[in-house]
């Protein structure tokens, strides 16, 4: 009763309107909040300011500049929105969400998407009832723009770096959130950066109290993933997914010449996205049923391009570390948009190496249904993590975790 009741005080909370009366037009990326030198060490704060945001009644908020690290150990800038319930308590967990942004813009993420009058550019009513869930729970929510200064969908380990300094920069005495510990959540286009958070933390932020990650919607192997967007006849859900990150990866990897790939109608395309937000991403589907929609060169010779393979591995969750963080997994065998095996395998190799996983194979075909479906169980082993109770795991297998070698 008292999820249900959340449930409905949350999507309640969708109603109000999305900024408040009489604010000036948002700037986004364009606003010099975002854009400092990005000077000093992994974490530290660069630009803060406080926000009003109606969305979530009576809890305060505070954006943040910090120093972050990209995919090629270079310094760059990230940003969050750290939003804390009324009257929490000192060094309460921090709930940190990648927001599912699948965009090409900077202004399609949280901390610019937030203030702004444009509704698709947010596309953010799961992400804020999710949000008002967490806070309602009495943990504060992190909300980081992994995909960093310049949009760079799918770039993974940079969307996990930024997610890490995101972390480090809320842990402060001036938030009374110094030595809280956090749990990173990610769906869809959070997935990568949640996981690679996960994944990167034991090395690259040892400091970061990280009692856990949950992952759903997960295209675990970019190369799968163009694969089972192209292969067959006709248009599919997915489609779009492997193109858009491969527009996505070369902002962080330039030497994968996409552009040049493309033929005429590929770059028209690839233009008319460049500053999309999901909705439009997704629409955009029809255009491309198919790889001569965009490209002359087959499947085989795309994931085989010496300029294009290693970047499409490396950027792979299936290639990356294992997290020593408990881990939560769901995602279904029928998701029309994105490859199931990559997933089975990521938590096999999780298990294999010891980290504690649970694995819920959910039912349902619809990719946003399975969002929706999965997060009070989400949410609850979250709170299990934050209790400090032993991680659960079904390594040894279940009617619905089938891990199988």
């Amino acid at each position: 009763m008292r999820v249900r009741t959340l449930g409905v005080v949350a999507c309640a909370a969708l109603l109000i309107p999305l900024i408040s009366p009489g604010a000036a037009a948002a700037d986004g990326y364009s606003d010099s909040f975002f854009r400092p030198a990005p000077t000093g060490e992994p974490g530290d704060v660069l630009n803060s300011r406080k926000e009003f945001l109606p969305h979530f009644p009576g809890s305060e908020v505070d954006q943040m500049v910090f120093r972050s690290t990209d995919s090629h150990d270079k310094p760059t800038t990230g940003a969050a929105t750290l939003i804390r319930p009324p009257g929490m308590r000192e060094n309460a967990p921090i709930f940190t969400y990648d927001h599912f942004i699948n965009a090409l813009s900077s202004d399609c993420q949280p901390s610019a998407s937030f203030r702004a009058r444009d509704l698709e550019a947010q596309l953010l009513g799961a992400t804020m009832a999710i949000t008002n869930l967490a806070l309602a729970r009495g943990w504060a929510v992190l909300l980081p723009d992994h995909e960093g200064p310049d949009a760079a969908y799918g770039a993974n380990i940079q969307g996990g770096r930024i997610t890490l300094d995101a972390i480090r920069a809320a842990t402060s005495a001036k938030y009374r959130t110094e030595h809280s510990e956090t749990a990173v959540v990610g769906y869809s286009g959070g997935s990568g950066p949640a996981y690679f958070a996960a994944s990167q933390q034991p090395e690259y932020a040892p400091d970061v109290n990280l009692a856990g990650a949950a992952v759903g919607g997960f295209p675990a192997d970019y190369a799968e993933q163009i694969e089972f967007g192209f292969r067959g006849i006709g248009p599919k859900p997915g489609a779009p997914l492997g193109t858009i990150a491969a527009l996505g990866l070369s902002r962080e990897y330039p030497e994968m010449d996409i552009h040049g790939k493309f033929h005429d109608r590929g770059k028209a395309y690839a233009n008319s996205i460049k500053d999309a937000c999901t909705q439009s991403l997704l629409a955009s589907a029809v255009q491309v049923p198919d790889l001569p929609a965009v490209t002359n060169l087959s499947i085989d010779e795309l994931l085989s391009d010496p300029d294009i393979r290693p970047v499409l591995e490396r950027e792979s969750a299936v290639n990356a570390p294992t997290p020593d963080a408990p881990l939560y997994l769901w995602q279904s065998p029928n998701d029309g948009m994105l490859p199931y095996e990559p997933v089975r395998r990521v938590a096999g190799k999780n298990c294999a190496e010891g980290t504690p996983t649970t694995f819920s194979a959910a039912s349902g075909t619809d990719h946003l249904t399975v969002a929706v479906a999965g997060i009070p169980a989400v949410l609850d082993w979250v709170d299990g993590r934050f209790a400090g109770k032993p991680a659960p795991s079904n390594c040894n297998g279940s009617p619905s975790s089938p891990f199988g070698s």
